[in-house]
């Protein structure tokens, strides 16, 4: 069905919806979107005109720069030889059988000016500038036997060029510039194969001959050690003792006390001998073997002087007492008024009115190893450890006998001649020119005890500084 009242109403509603603006409305509007445009041309042609010039300008100044130096080509031209008429090629064979110069020239290079090779003859006694040995150029063979020269000298190329092409040489005939040419070297040798002959053979035996003395001659990877001799010595004290740290003390016996009557309640002081150190010195002959970096070897052969201080009491030649019975020790007895003789050994008894200096002379044949404790060269730092066989030499020492209660001197078989020693030392390396110097405290123990028949151990005891020196530097 049609309703009419309903259009109307719509349409009412569409014409109060609808909006048509004023015809100035329209041209504020279109005023403004040209403004805009023509705002946005102006920095447009700003950036795009500077643009374009700067990339021309750049253009030019890369292609001025970019142009490589022209290449020619020189060929020698060949020294006359004199042949018969017959030998003389044709020139027509000539012409059929002739093969164009062609220079090699590097990827990428580009030449301005090819300039072609020329067939004429130049004589030999008329030298070019590119011929002048005194003007060093930059030469590189080529196919046909040319050589490719730059031309960045003026005269070298107008030299090439004048003697090179035939319309400018009136007085030499023009021949077809494409015919073959002889170097001029052709009748020469090849001095480049002749330094291949040569130079081969030669590098070969030097080769070989270096391989066989690498062969020959074995790598020692390890550091060679070897024996080195020097001078050791020292100098110290010397004491008899009944333990490592331990003096003896020898005291009378009660009965020697009871020779005269003590008065009642009276303290009894036995008499007492003490043992004193005294000087020591040695000195010898001292080789040292090095097996590693830390450990040595040292061997050495000394001559030892030893001395102590005994307390002694009175000398006694003769006494009626029979207390003491010496008869079995000694030859013969004197009064104290009567001067002993040659075969007479005075006696000494307990106690500490004087002292007998015992002197002994050892001959010792040390053995040691020395242990390096740091890794300093301009100081290291050893310690020593080592055993001593010793033999007496001399000695003019006396005993005591604890029976008879008296000091007396040896006759030769009261004492152990061989002793076997005990020794330790820390040395330090000290720098000196050309010579090796070693010093410290060293201590040395007797094991073996000096008297064979002794209720108390004498074991000689030796402490001091010892000294080694060995010519020539430390090896490294």
């Amino acid at each position: 069905m049609h309703d009419p009242k309903f259009e109307n109403e719509v349409q009412k509603k569409l014409e109060e919806l609808s909006f048509s603006p004023s015809e100035a409305v329209w041209t504020r509007v279109e005023r403004a979107v040209n403004e805009k445009r023509r705002r946005r041309l102006p920095l447009f042609w700003f950036f795009l005109l500077p643009s374009l010039g700067l990339a021309g300008a750049g253009m030019i100044y890369f292609s001025k720069h970019r142009t490589t130096p022209a290449v020619q080509v020189v060929q020698h031209a060949p020294a006359p030889v004199s042949a018969p008429a017959s030998s003389m090629p044709d020139n027509k064979a000539a012409a059929s059988t002739q093969t164009p110069s062609v220079a090699r020239t590097a990827p990428g290079e580009k030449t301005r000016k090819e300039i072609p090779t020329s067939n004429t003859h130049v004589p030999a006694n008329k030298p070019t500038l590119t011929d002048d040995p005194a003007r060093p150029q930059d030469k590189t063979p080529t196919i046909a036997g040319t050589y490719m020269t730059s031309s960045s000298d003026p005269v070298a190329r107008q030299n090439m060029i004048s003697s090179s092409d035939p319309l400018t040489r009136p007085d030499v005939a023009r021949q077809d510039m494409a015919s073959p040419r002889t170097p001029a070297h052709a009748g020469l040798p090849d001095l480049r194969s002749f330094d291949h002959q040569f130079a081969a053979p030669a590098a070969s035996r030097l080769a070989s001959s270096s391989t066989t003395a690498a062969a020959r001659t074995p790598i020692n990877l390890k550091p060679k050690y070897i024996w080195e001799v020097g001078f050791a010595g020292g100098i110290g004290a010397s004491s008899l003792n009944s333990s490592l740290f331990r003096q003896p003390t020898v005291a009378a016996s009660d009965v020697q006390a009871m020779a005269a009557p003590m008065p009642v309640n009276a303290a009894y002081k036995a008499p007492v001998s003490g043992v004193q150190p005294d000087i020591s010195y040695w000195a010898g002959i001292i080789a040292q073997r090095p097996f590693s970096k830390s450990l040595t070897l040292s061997l050495g052969l000394n001559l030892h002087y030893y001395s102590t201080r005994q307390q002694i009491g009175d000398a006694v030649y003769n006494d009626p007492s029979s207390l003491y019975r010496a008869s079995t020790l000694f030859s013969s007895q004197q009064s104290p008024g009567t001067a002993p003789n040659s075969g007479v050994y005075p006696y000494y008894s307990v106690g500490s009115m004087d002292v007998f200096v015992n002197r002994y002379y050892f001959l010792e044949m040390p053995a040691s190893v020395l242990w390096k404790v740091n890794h300093s060269r301009n100081l290291p730092l050893f310690w020593e450890n080592g055993l001593s066989l010793s033999y007496l030499v001399s000695s003019n020492s006396i005993y005591y006998n604890a029976k008879s209660g008296v000091f007396y001197k040896d006759q030769g078989n009261m004492a152990n001649k061989t002793q076997l020693n005990l020794s330790t030392a820390l040395l330090v390396g000290l720098p000196i020119k050309n010579m090796r110097l070693q010093a410290g405290p060293q201590i040395q123990y007797g094991l073996t005890s000096l008297q064979r028949q002794s209720t108390i151990g004498q074991h000689l005891f030796y402490g001091g500084i010892r000294i080694v020196l060995i010519p020539g530097k430390a090896k490294k």
